[in-house]
């Protein structure tokens, strides 16, 4: 950026580097597995003994998949991942619709 006045245009700013970014698709191929054999149907035992897997998201439209942004431009540094200990006869699953 250069700043002009009626002596003309000065010296322009530094370059700042950017990088073009957007929030990335979701994980791709999901997976979820039992660590341990469950004996109980206990919640205590259930929400401890899954194994999560997942790969990175990535650029992906075959099939219907919507994943046209991989990463999102940018490394995927966490995941957040959420989890019940309420058994699935407790369980009432909630869907939010919003408008844009």
């Amino acid at each position: 950026i250069a700043a002009h006045n009626s002596g003309g245009y000065g010296e322009p700013s530094t370059a700042l580097p950017a990088k073009p970014s957007t929030s990335p698709d979701p994980p791709h191929s999901p997976t979820l597995s039992m660590l341990l054999p469950i004996t109980s149907h206990d919640s205590d035992d259930v929400g401890t003994s899954l194994v999560v897997d997942w790969d990175a998201p990535r650029i992906d439209t075959e099939n219907g998949r919507p994943d046209e942004v991989g990463d999102g431009g940018d490394a995927i540094t966490s995941y957040l991942v959420e989890w019940s200990k309420v058994s699935w006869e407790a369980y009432t699953p909630t869907v939010w619709e919003l408008a844009l």
